[in-house]
């Protein structure tokens, strides 16, 4: 697949108002992962890391994978992408010292790692940055926002940032994304996704 099909995914998928704007190539270049919620993302992203780690690709960020009591997800963890440690981060039930934001509790030592993770000053000698994910709470300028909106300044970037597919024309609308491209989870495999990101990065 060329990534000529990715950008007409892309345009699908965003407002006219966005999909029209001309792309400033000195902004970053971000691939936002899109799927609806419990499809699968984390997973995805997962393998697509594993391919992209074999070509020598220096990837930071963090996964959000998800702990599940039968079909009802209860917690959600952190993990550091390039360490593999990982914090409890949310979850539904009320524990102690975390801080609820919306139907969730947070932790706040999660959400300092996180932000720290993103905040890194070395960040931008990475090949791939990696947000899993950028939602609601990020919306409404909560939890990760800050650190997001700091990544959008290291012009030469490149990104996966992990949206639901309800979310994504919000989020691009939110930080003015003009460098995007889609991956949709349920139509572009992960070899396909993978040669297309190599793709952007050795340009």
């Amino acid at each position: 697949m060329t990534a000529k099909r990715f950008m007409n995914l892309s345009r699908l998928i965003t407002s006219e108002k966005v999909a029209d704007k001309v792309l400033d190539q000195r902004s970053p270049h971000i691939f936002i992962l899109t799927g609806n919620p419990g499809s699968g993302k984390t997973s995805y992203l997962n393998q697509l890391l594993v391919l992209l780690r074999k070509r020598n690709i220096s990837i930071t960020g963090f996964l959000a994978p998800v702990s599940s009591a039968g079909l009802q997800i209860q917690s959600y963890e952190i993990q550091n992408i390039e360490t593999s440690e990982r914090l409890p981060l949310a979850a539904r039930k009320e524990t102690p010292g975390w801080i609820k934001v919306g139907h969730l509790f947070f932790n706040p030592e999660a959400i300092i790692e996180g932000n720290r993770i993103l905040s890194n000053p070395g960040i931008s000698g990475y090949d791939l940055i990696v947000v899993d994910e950028i939602g609601p709470f990020e919306l409404n300028d909560r939890v990760w926002a800050d650190s997001v909106s700091g990544l959008l300044f290291l012009s030469d970037a490149t990104m996966i940032w992990v949206v639901r597919k309800n979310l994504v024309q919000e989020v691009i609308l939110k930080w003015n994304l003009k460098n995007t491209l889609i991956i949709d989870i349920t139509i572009i495999k992960v070899p396909e996704a993978e040669k297309t990101i190599l793709s952007r990065l050795r340009s």
